[in-house]
């Protein structure tokens, strides 16, 4: 029976909401007994979803035939901050069920683009706690793949685990969490004898839980990727994993004596060849300075070392890199760093990191027309921090403008109220508490032929919201662009934010929107768009160009997400230009943070 509490609904077709109002207010009426209050429940409880084919160990279970999954009638409850914020700490609880077989989900509103026919597939951490220990950052986690699979008036949904050795060890042998180099701390603390066997043991780690790329472009094998140089290989139709054999077959890229540590887990494409670039990082064991390496990669796994620059003797953290269209690769080191390899076994890796604003930024630009494993030009510019860049592009003197989500200080990462400490998204007063997402901030870098300036310049550009200019100053992380415009001049970027209030003293953690920046003519200001639902998580936006489009904001927006409420992961599709919801899929089962992933059209 209906509480007074609660009204049926059900989303986007079948009885309508006015129906359903006027049935709950009859009953409110004629049949709730007059002593009774109309407050909502001391906790909204979670919705059971369907078991559809469901497993935790999905290969020794015997397939069952994918099937249409129903829409479902489900309570919708009205909710408190506090019972709000409960529910959003649900996104971040183990969720070790894996959907092996994949599932037919039933799509809602309108119908995907006939041009959006391919595969979605997402990475990030799903389980945190082992027999004896929990990680306590999502950074830890182990790593999930999630697929949503787009065909003809279908989308299908499937999700497995990385089978990492920390998988098998954690999961499937249900042993103790293995003594490692961590993000964030594990509770209980791992003693000083386990945090040096875990220096010692951390080439053994394979978790791999940010990003998927194709290694060496078209025809390269498929594997998900972190900022440690793991690569553990995968079957993109499939989603079974073969581990890290791939590396059994890297060519050697550090100097005598040095040690492969760093990489990022945003490997590029090279626009000269389509194999695939990133930064790596070789330590000097012995003393002296690091070198930052650039590094092509082609789809027999052989590597060229294309870019070689010194970095001091202290360990940068960089995760994100530029390549232009004419390909000139832009590397900025900001003044975050390590002191070295002995600083692993005082505590967890985030905690030794260190803001040193006396260091500047260093900039370094590399031509991959040229013969030089040297940088074409190196700037230095004020003290920031960055995680992802947005997009970069050549310029008419030969230079490079660099857009980046940046922030004044590195407090997302060194500071106790950085990105998703798993114990405090739960706690409403510490939630507040968490490090704003990151401002668009653009490096402008001249050419030789520059004739008004030769030093770089570092400005802020302020995004207002559409309509409303005194809403400045916002916010937002994991940046996209159309594929057209990547390392070109271009216009807008998606992404997405967890302040979409922004700056005022009510803005939560929990107020997660998808948004469309624009960039306004000269780089002064931006405006920005938002898609937003309440109690709905999205991650990042994946843009697919409409291939008859005539505008850069031609497309659909991919979105995954996690709805709190009815405690379950779904699929959203929105009209790039105007950022307005066209259909959604749910996914019949919850369904862990994905950080990054790649869309993979149909051959």
């Amino acid at each position: 029976a209906l509480q007074p509490h609660q009204v049926i609904m059900k989303r986007r077709g079948g009885v309508g909401d006015s129906t359903i109002m006027t049935f709950a207010v009859l009953w409110l009426a004629l049949c709730a007994p007059s002593n009774v209050h109309c407050s909502p429940p001391a906790f909204a409880q979670p919705v059971p979803f369907r078991s559809v084919a469901i497993f935790s160990r999905c290969q020794k279970q015997a397939p069952l035939r994918a099937g249409r999954m129903p829409q479902r009638v489900y309570t919708r409850m009205l909710m408190s901050e506090e019972q709000k914020g409960s529910q959003f700490a649900t996104w971040f609880e183990d969720r070790p069920q894996e959907v092996c077989v994949p599932v037919d989900l039933q799509v809602e509103g309108g119908a995907m683009p006939e041009y959006v026919r391919g595969s979605l597939i997402r990475n990030g951490p799903a389980i945190w706690k082992g027999k004896d220990r929990a990680y306590e950052h999502a950074f830890d986690g182990l790593a999930k793949l999630s697929k949503y699979t787009i065909g003809h008036e279908s989308v299908t949904f499937s999700t497995k685990f990385i089978r990492s050795e920390w998988y098998k060890k954690i999961v499937t042998n249900q042993e103790a969490l293995p003594p490692s180099v961590t993000v964030g701390r594990v509770n209980p603390p791992f003693s000083q004898l386990q945090k040096v066997l875990g220096l010692l043991a951390s080439t053994a780690l394979d978790n791999a839980p940010v990003n998927i790329h194709q290694i060496g472009g078209e025809g390269g094998p498929w594997a998900a990727v972190t900022d440690p140089p793991v690569a553990m290989e995968f079957d993109p139709e499939t989603l079974e994993s073969t581990g890290r054999r791939l590396e059994l077959s890297y060519n050697p890229i550090v100097s005598f004596g040095g040690i492969e540590l760093f990489s990022t887990a945003h490997p590029s494409t090279c626009p000269l060849t389509g194999q695939t670039l990133n930064y790596f990082l070789e330590v000097n064991p012995l003393g002296g300075s690091h070198t930052a390496l650039i590094v092509r990669t082609d789809k027999y796994l052989h590597r060229t070392v294309l870019g070689r620059v010194p970095v001091g003797p202290e360990l940068p953290l960089v995760h994100d890199f530029s390549v232009t269209a004419q390909g000139k690769v832009v590397l900025v080191v900001c003044p975050v760093r390590t002191g070295g390899l002995s600083d692993f076994v005082k505590g967890p890796y985030f905690e030794q990191v260190k803001w040193k604003p006396e260091l500047m930024t260093q900039v370094f630009v590399f031509d991959l027309n040229s013969q030089s494993t040297e940088p074409e030009a190196t700037y230095q510019v004020a003290p920031f921090f960055a995680y992802h860049h947005v997009n970069a592009f050549d310029t008419e003197d030969g230079g490079v403008t660099v857009d980046v989500c940046g922030y004044e200080t590195a407090e997302i990462v060194t500071g106790e109220n950085g990105f998703c400490y798993l114990p405090r998204m739960s706690q409403q007063d510490l939630r507040r508490l968490q490090t704003r997402d990151g401002g668009l901030w653009r490096l402008e870098l001249p050419g030789a032929k520059s004739q008004q300036r030769t030093e770089a310049t570092l400005k802020r550009i302020k995004l207002t919201r559409e309509g409303q200019p005194s809403d400045s100053d916002l916010s937002f992380e994991l940046p996209r662009v159309s594929p057209r415009v990547k390392g070109r001049p271009y216009t807008f970027f998606y992404g997405y934010t967890g302040f979409a209030k922004g700056k005022t003293p009510l803005a939560d953690f929990t107020d997660w929107a998808i948004v469309k920046g624009q960039v306004l003519q000269g780089g002064g200001t931006g405006e920005v768009k938002m898609w937003s639902e309440a109690n709905v998580y999205p991650s990042e936006p994946i843009f697919i160009a409409d291939p008859a489009g005539q505008h850069e904001d031609d497309g659909t927006v991919l979105v995954t997400a996690y709805d709190s409420e009815r405690q379950e992961g779904l699929l959203v599709w929105l009209d790039a230009r105007q950022m307005t919801e066209i259909g959604r899929a749910y996914c019949g089962s919850p369904t862990p943070m994905a950080f990054h992933g790649q869309f993979v059209p149909s051959s």
